[in-house]
């Protein structure tokens, strides 16, 4: 199902297809929701519960355009009404900017899949501080790292960083050693920062690999980036 509505305009057909729709929870698995106030995390606890513990993956806005900033305690509701389905979580794909919902030390045992936009307008407002041990795909766009290596995983297979927080040469290349499956590594406007007194550079071996992808990177970290890559392939 493309929409919640049409979910719900399926459960108007008959008492036996209201039943069905609402009793099933494959079909409330996809999770869509957009937070403009406290009244929509009633629609997203309502949707969280016809899960059934099901896998879930969820599809979340927060709006700060209607506001002009997320309040702390909205943010505690939506952490609480997420809390229980956490494990649960196979794909999160969430739109932040404005809020403070990253840096809750949230743990996802069964996440596979995470995508998060923070705020263009500045990248170092969204902090992000969550665990992911089973990631394989990460999309990063606008966030600032406070741990990057809570995310960096062995499972890890794309990996898209998107003008984010600086990081050192030497801390991105360690932190990449622990993803020996990367298969697509995309570093886009992204400000990497060389210490002088660094050592030579790490061999980052990555025989999967099949695309590395750096625009508007100053040429010395990119040389360094690209002088540790070890292809076997």
């Amino acid at each position: 199902f493309d929409s919640l509505q049409q979910r719900l305009h399926l459960c108007h057909i008959s008492r036996l297809w209201r039943d069905r729709i609402l009793g099933d929870p494959l079909i409330w698995n996809n999770v869509n929701v957009d937070i403009y106030d406290q009244n929509d995390l009633q629609w997203f606890e309502f949707l969280l519960d016809k899960t059934a513990e099901q896998p879930i993956e969820l599809w979340v806005k927060f709006h700060s355009d209607t506001i002009p900033r997320i309040s702390c305690q909205l943010l505690d509701l939506f952490v609480r009404t997420l809390a229980p389905h956490i494990e649960a979580m196979t794909i999160v794909d969430m739109f932040a900017a404005d809020t403070d919902i990253l840096s809750q030390d949230l743990h996802f045992p069964q996440l596979k899949r995470l995508h998060v936009t923070g705020s263009g307008k500045d990248p170092n407002r969204i902090e992000l501080d969550l665990r992911a041990p089973l990631v394989e795909s990460l999309d990063l766009y606008y966030v600032n790292f406070i741990n990057p290596s809570s995310l960096l995983t062995p499972h890890l297979q794309h990996l898209t960083i998107f003008t984010c927080s600086p990081l050192f040469v030497d801390t991105a290349v360690r932190v990449f050693r622990t993803c020996p499956h990367l298969r697509n590594l995309s570093l886009d406007y992204m400000d990497f920062l060389t210490d002088e007194d660094a050592t030579a550079p790490i061999r980052l071996r990555t025989p999967h690999m099949d695309a590395l992808h750096m625009v508007g990177v100053d040429l010395v970290p990119a040389f360094h980036i690209l002088q540790s890559i070890d292809l076997d392939n």
